[in-house]
């Protein structure tokens, strides 16, 4: 195998002929929940391990029991937010400042325009929990409750099936992977991640159902439908006869598995979905989708507009290192292909001077990024290891962006910056875009110097991304 493409249709042959959707707990569709780490580790040739154990060395933030305490009684409190027609799922990490409120940058735009009732049920993020100065803030409801019943629920499986069910997963990827890879995996350390997250998924379904029967909404409308509190929802929502609804929350690219619909009944995809632009339309119709199953909004997410307001600072120590540097070039890494940043960077001390590289690590990996990194590449003058921060900011000072598959490319794009993609085969995800002349490969930062030096302006605005229209619910009225 050589390319995505070929790479992704034996994936889903594999999935099919294995019958892996028909692996079902208490009628649920188990594989669904680890079929996106999955993929991904084939797609991009990594181990699934990798993808699925977190940081360690990953902060622990000290849960406020008092703080969530508050919040449950305030869902008890405000409880009847949640008879309207229109059930939104959302979470405090979509939340933009615009200068005096706080913007969900997925759902505000379009719940304004509707003229039917609305509830966000909005999932904290522990340690930040919630801000008090929310757009719209009447229609909000917190979902701390859901947390703590998530994590007190006993039932909702039977173990012993669930240990067999998760055998038989293991043993066919294992084999699968080892077939395009010629190397083996770790079975009893993936049969371990498997089963904790069956499990703890499985548990979650009984508390989901109770907040859909209770609140009994015409539709549900979603971030990411192909995560699992998203699956599971879907799964209840078409158990229950509502619609469900989900809204674009970055870059669709053609093999995206979240996207790549199958003729499986088991499949879980949302009824509908909004985006950004006719781009992404297109894509998904390649993907098998129904043109009646997707609406054109334009970019509703007002991320531009937001970027410019709570933008944050650079540090002193980052603004020092621009500043000594002619050139700036921002690398946008991704934990699951090390190596490959590594590769790319293996001659940087042969750069030029006043050519500097800031290095951006990936918030939740900072910490193993940043001890791969200085193993292999040590430390130097010309390189600014960068853990956390507005990455906006560093695209605005640079003059090349750097990257292999991040969304990220696409917004130094929209600020029309000079692009290049480490010339991988993982970057073959952005190959219409490469196609269109909107992106170059590189395969050296000397490569890159040489490159920007010839050709340095970045081409003109790409079809991605479309205005959002105001008036999008009088052409097509799917709530």
């Amino acid at each position: 195998m050589q390319n995505l493409s070929e790479i992704s249709a034996a994936f889903l042959q594999w999935e099919e002929e294995e019958g892996l959707l028909g692996v079902l707990h208490n009628g649920f569709p188990i594989y669904l929940l680890i079929r996106p780490q999955i993929y991904e580790a084939v797609l991009l040739g990594t181990d699934p391990i990798e993808l699925m154990t977190k940081d360690t060395g990953q902060t622990k933030v000290q849960l406020n029991y008092l703080k969530l305490g508050r919040q449950v009684i305030s869902f008890f409190v405000n409880f009847r937010k949640l008879f309207r027609e229109l059930l939104v799922i959302s979470h405090t990490e979509n939340r933009r400042f615009d200068g005096h409120n706080y913007y969900d940058i997925y759902f505000d735009r379009i719940t304004d325009t509707l003229d039917i009732s609305v509830c966000i049920v909005e999932f904290p993020k522990i340690g930040l929990y919630h801000y008090s100065e929310n757009h719209r803030n009447e229609k909000v409801i917190k979902g701390d409750l859901f947390y703590v019943l998530e994590r007190i629920m006993k039932s909702g499986f039977d173990s012993k099936l669930l240990a067999v069910q998760t055998r038989e997963i293991v043993d066919k990827y294992s084999v699968f992977y080892q077939r395009v890879f010629r190397r083996s995996l770790d079975d009893n350390t993936l049969e371990g991640l498997f089963y904790k997250k069956f499990e703890r998924n499985l548990r979650r379904i009984g508390v989901y159902e109770r907040l859909l029967r209770f609140s009994k909404p015409r539709t549900l409308m979603l971030k990411s439908s192909y995560s699992p509190k998203s699956l599971i929802l879907i799964f209840l929502a078409r158990k229950l006869g509502i619609r469900s609804l989900e809204v674009q929350h970055g870059h669709i690219y053609p093999y995206h598995i979240g996207y790549l619909r199958t003729r499986n009944q088991n499949s879980l995809f949302p009824d509908h979905i909004f985006l950004w632009s006719e781009h992404y339309k297109k894509t998904l119709l390649s993907n098998g989708w129904n043109e009646k199953q997707m609406t054109v909004t334009g970019d509703f997410t007002q991320l531009s507009q937001l970027n410019t307001k709570d933008r944050g600072d650079l540090s002193e120590a980052l603004m020092d290192f621009i500043e000594r540097h002619e050139t700036i070039i921002t690398v946008i890494g991704q934990h699951s292909i090390n190596e490959v940043f590594v590769r790319y960077l293996l001659e940087i001390r042969k750069l030029p001077k006043d050519a500097g590289i800031i290095f951006k690590f990936h918030p939740k990996f900072a910490k193993q990024q940043q001890a791969f990194f200085e193993k292999h590449l040590g430390l130097n003058d010309n390189l600014f290891y960068l853990s956390e921060g507005n990455i906006r900011l560093c695209f605005e000072k640079s003059n090349l962006v750097v990257g292999v598959y991040s969304t990220a490319v696409i917004e130094a794009i929209e600020l029309k910056k000079p692009v290049h993609l480490i010339d991988c085969p993982q970057a073959e995800i952005f190959q219409d875009f490469v196609d269109g002349g909107l992106l170059l490969k590189s395969r050296s930062v000397q490569e890159s110097i040489k490159l920007l030096k010839s050709m340095p302006d970045a081409k003109t605005q790409p079809p991605i991304g479309q205005d959002f229209d105001e008036h999008w619910r009088k052409k097509q009225d799917i709530l």
